[in-house]
Order: C-alpha cells, then sequence, then structure tokens
C-alpha cells in the first residue's frame, strides 16, 4: 500500500515538473523562433476558476506546440492567437498583447490577429 502511494506521488511529481517546464518555453521561447516574445506567467490569483483553466489550457497548448520540431507556423500562431484572446476576454491586457505581437509574427497573412493586436492598441489608447 505504502509502496503504490509512493509511485502515484513520483508520477504525480513528474507530471508537474513536465508541464511547469514546457510552460517555461513561452516565457522562454525556443531559439528556433526568434521572432518571439516572451509571454511570462501572469498573476490569475484574482481571476475566477474558468479564465484560470482557460488560460492555463491554452498556455499549455503553447507550450506542447513550441516543443516539438514538426510544427507549422500558421497552428503555431493559431495557438498564441487563442491564448491572446483568452487574456484579452478576462482583461488582461498585457498578456493579450504578447500572444496577439507572436501570432502576427509568425503568420503574417492571417488578418485577424493584426486586427485583434490593433483594436487592443485601440481600446488602450494606444497610438503609437
Amino acid at each position: 500500500m505504502r509502496n503504490r502511494w509512493l509511485r502515484r506521488a513520483a508520477v504525480a511529481l513528474l507530471l508537474g515538473c513536465s508541464v511547469a517546464a514546457s510552460a517555461d518555453l513561452l516565457s522562454e521561447p525556443p531559439a528556433r523562433y526568434p521572432v518571439l516574445v516572451p509571454v511570462p506567467e501572469l498573476d490569475l490569483s484574482g481571476a475566477e476558476s474558468a479564465a484560470r483553466d482557460a488560460i492555463r489550457g491554452a498556455r499549455e497548448q503553447v507550450a506542447r506546440l513550441l516543443a516539438r520540431d514538426d510544427v507549422a507556423a500558421a497552428e503555431l500562431a493559431e495557438a498564441y492567437g487563442r491564448l491572446g484572446a483568452f487574456y484579452d476576454v478576462y482583461r488582461i491586457r498585457s498578456g493579450a498583447e504578447l500572444c496577439y505581437a507572436n501570432a502576427v509574427a509568425l503568420d503574417p497573412s492571417a488578418f485577424r490577429w493584426a486586427f485583434l493586436f490593433a483594436y487592443l492598441a485601440h481600446v488602450s489608447g494606444r497610438y503609437d
């Protein structure tokens, strides 16, 4: 019984460490993506649980894609844009801005990311 508990605890610890390590890929993007700006983990302690869950899930998806060598730029742009949209909906503008910037950098032909990036700047009063 004790061995089973220890094994479960070890597996949980390893899984937790791998998720935490992969989440750091957003804070320090791989060198193969020089156009990306870092997206640090932001304080979500004041957010409702649905917002925290949505943002964490989207961050994990971006991290999984960043860890792969065979991901298309458009697919990664979509994931960054989706994460940016979650930040935007929950009024975490700093995170949204960084994610939209990455989505635009990865897929400049995708109008929606450029539009959302510009719209966010507009509603934030930044016209430069």
